[in-house]
């Protein structure tokens, strides 16, 4: 910068002070810019003698003892000046260099930034391993710790992409230029109120010596900025992880909680305990670690290396029992032996009446002006309401339900100790079994209607996607019972069966079901659809959202 434009922004930053000592630096520097012109420099080569401009406003400001406002406080403040002062002295630098050095320079920050793009693929190894795992958890929350997890690890990408960035290019390129500047510092004139700062400077630095008390401020790089603000990103990075341990300690406590329960109420599975100390453990190790790191505090290394190893032997001994109790329990499917419970409801019979939805249909002659309809369910422990729910579409009836499947009470949790002190876990069967009582004659005039009506349809097919969360064998050995609920419809979970051939090799997870239709038109709900449609394919599938 020239004279002028050094004065007026020097003359802007000394705001805070009176207008005669503003005045009385102004004059001083612009008679040493003056003095150095008619030694044949020009002003830019004068003005750049004088040294770093915001160490000068530095050295001011402290000699008057005048503070600097907030806004210059301001750690982005600082980086805009520092970026402003790097790019100088590295256009500087270039200008002293010839054609073939910067091409070199230009094939080195290539290489650099392509060793950037090298180092994106264990972050993104460890991005998609991590949102594969909380991607088995539960809807919403495993779609949430996903795209939490992903978040993290794209920005921590970054910021060490930027740390190594900065680092390499300031070893490579700023070294030498950094010892420049310190020259031009020493080679710095005095004027008369730089004496008196400098004398300042040494009388205090002598009392600070004594006093053995003080340190001495350290005027800090462009890069040191950088670090810092990479730092406090991380810091928030981490805080919003805190965030997500606190939620996980209070799941496994709550976990913890249970099997202490159970142990002491008799049912011994001491392996499954261990291991959910073990996580308990290791999750009181990350909020500890990340509260140091947030506040500052180091880390005591015999309490985390204790902590690490108490880990891996509770999760060794743990996983070694929990294998031998788990195959000592057995898993009972038993519908037979339960109490089953029914429901009726009579519809009247008409000459052009549909019926859908139905499991069996048997053949009553006593029957003749009306239709039978029979739920037939099994009642766990008095705790299932049930309803026949008739879905009327013109002349056409569809068989639906309305079932609140499951509530807690003490009889259900007695009931589940007990079992599980002999090592058993009853796996219940809510499939509700749909039966017509109809006459003969009026069955074959529904028939009749049905292949009426299906030659009015065309085929059509449509793909719904639906997460599986359990799945159970029936007693037939052919179908299985698998419990889904549409996407983001957890209210709207539901059991349905399944040939054993299309259940072969589902696991618990999301699913896309392509489904093939030719009949009349039915409501659009996951058990209506399982029970008129044909699956012609199923896909694991990981979208979400509208895609």
């Amino acid at each position: 910068m020239n004279k002028e434009e050094f004065l007026k922004k020097l003359r802007k930053r000394l705001e805070v002070l009176e207008d005669s000592e503003i005045e009385d630096i102004l004059s001083e520097y612009e008679g040493f810019i003056d003095e150095k012109v008619s030694k044949g420099l020009t002003e830019e080569q004068a003005v750049k003698e004088l040294g770093n401009f915001n160490e000068i406003v530095d050295d001011l400001l402290a000699a008057y003892k005048v503070k600097r406002t907030s806004g210059e406080e301001n750690i982005f403040n600082k980086v805009i000046n520092k970026i402003s002062d790097a790019i100088d002295l590295f256009m500087e630098s270039l200008n002293n260099k010839s054609g073939k050095d910067i091409v070199k320079v230009l094939i080195e920050i290539i290489l650099i930034l392509f060793l950037i793009c090298l180092l994106k693929i264990p972050f993104a190894m460890i991005r998609d391993l991590g949102s594969s795992i909380f991607f088995e958890l539960t809807f919403p929350i495993g779609n949430i710790f996903s795209g939490i997890w992903a978040f993290i690890i794209e920005i921590s990408y970054i910021i060490v992409a930027v740390i190594f960035f900065i680092k390499t290019f300031e070893k490579r390129y700023f070294k030498d230029i950094t010892e420049n500047i310190v020259n031009k510092r020493e080679e710095k004139p005095d004027s008369s109120k730089s004496a008196k700062i400098k004398k300042e400077k040494a009388t205090k630095t002598e009392i600070k010596k004594e006093n053995k008390t003080v340190v001495e401020p350290t005027n800090h790089s462009f890069f040191y900025y950088m670090n810092e603000i990479c730092i406090y990103i991380l810091k928030f990075l981490v805080l919003i992880f805190l965030i997500g341990i606190i939620c996980y300690l209070i799941g496994i406590s709550v976990a913890l909680g249970f099997m202490i329960y159970l142990i002491v109420n008799g049912v011994h599975y001491f392996g499954i305990l261990l291991l959910i100390i073990a996580l308990f453990l290791g999750g009181t190790l990350f909020l500890e670690l990340c509260i140091n790191f947030l506040f500052n505090k180091h880390n005591k290394a015999v309490l985390v290396v204790s902590k690490i190893i108490s880990i891996i032997i509770f999760t060794g001994i743990g996983l070694t029992m929990s294998a031998v109790e788990i195959a000592e329990t057995e898993i009972i499917y038993d519908r037979d032996n339960l109490e089953i419970k029914e429901i009726t409801k009579e519809i009247p019979m008409t000459d052009d009446i549909l019926i859908y939805n139905y499991d069996q249909v048997i053949i009553d002659n006593n029957l003749n002006d009306k239709i039978k309809i029979v739920y037939k369910y099994p009642d766990y422990y008095n705790n299932l309401d049930l309803s026949i729910e008739l879905f009327h579409y013109n002349k056409a009836y569809y068989l639906g339900t309305n079932i609140h499947y499951f509530r807690w009470n003490k009889k259900i949790l007695n009931n589940f100790i007990n079992n599980l002190k002999d090592k058993k876990i009853y796996a219940n069967d809510y499939h509700v079994e749909k039966i017509i009582y109809v006459s003969e004659k009026n069955y074959e005039q529904i028939e009749k209607n049905h292949n009426k009506e299906y030659d009015h349809y065309i085929d059509s097919s449509f793909t719904k996607t639906y997460t599986i969360t359990s799945i159970v064998p029936s007693k037939d050995d052919e179908t299985k019972y698998i419990t889904i609920y549409p996407y983001n419809r957890e209210d709207l979970i539901t059991t349905v069966k399944l040939n054993h051939k299309d259940a072969e090799h589902l696991t618990l997870g999301t699913y896309e079901f392509t489904f093939k239709h030719n009949g009349p038109i039915f409501e659009d709900t996951p058990e209506n659809i399982f029970e008129n449609c044909h699956i012609e394919s199923i896909t694991p599938t990981n979208k979400v959202g509208t895609e």
